[in-house]
């Protein structure tokens, strides 16, 4: 299966030769344009590399690429610019983590190799992120089964909080928000060390002694 990967330029006629002299190495998404580009990375992504041309009018490829780092994190970025560019380029480097520039005009060699080791990148960063988020998962989902058999109601208030988490980090595309659910699964884990009344009093509202409201309010620590 070939490596998706997606073109950003001003000129329709620069994307289709790119296009030609590419497809048969990758899939080859185009854009005219920084807007179009950030629209393709929603609907049509995600891209193991972007490569964006730096001199665009209305946002140029640096602005684009520093855009398109927060809707897609994992995503390589390069640069394609020409030598009375480079002071910019390296200047964008920073904003946008640009991966690599590239000096116009570009063999196709050159661009191949580029992309391949942006590709390889790309899938190194994948494949990490997938062994961490499923090996932590798997022994979150092993002390959610614990607190679940041991308190139902911490439990049911852990799933609820997991939910309200998960939808403002949809909200705001946040980066690793599989993070923020897991600390929202585990958020009540401490309450195994109180007794059943007392988790039931505190989620319901009932007015606690201030021992109990010590007790209550130390369940976070407890967990740590």
């Amino acid at each position: 299966m070939l490596a998706k990967i997606l073109l950003v330029d001003d000129e329709p006629a620069v994307l289709a030769a790119y296009e030609r002299s590419l497809r048969k190495e990758f899939e080859v998404d185009t854009a005219v344009g920084g807007e179009l580009g950030l629209k393709a990375i929603r609907e049509r992504g995600p891209y193991a590399t972007i490569i964006s041309d730096m001199r665009m009018p209305g946002m140029s490829g640096a602005q684009f690429l520093a855009q398109a780092r927060q809707a897609a994190p994992d995503t390589v970025r390069m640069l394609l610019t020409g030598y009375t560019d480079i002071g910019a380029a390296m200047d964008a480097i920073n904003d946008g983590n640009i991966y690599r520039f590239l000096t116009k005009p570009c063999a196709k060699e050159v661009m191949v190799e580029a992309i391949t080791s942006g590709v390889e990148q790309y899938q190194l960063v994948r494949t990490e992120k997938d062994l961490l988020e499923k090996t932590l998962l798997g022994c979150i989902k092993v002390l959610a089964d614990f607190l679940s058999a041991a308190s139902p109601a911490a439990f049911a208030r852990s799933l609820r909080i997991s939910h309200y988490v998960r939808h403002i980090a949809n909200h705001f595309t946040l980066e690793f928000s599989w993070r923020l659910e897991a600390a929202a699964m585990l958020s009540q884990l401490g309450c195994v060390t109180l007794d059943t009344n007392l988790i039931q009093k505190a989620l319901e509202g009932v007015n606690l002694t201030p021992e109990e409201l010590a007790r209550f309010d130390a369940h976070p620590q407890a967990a740590m």
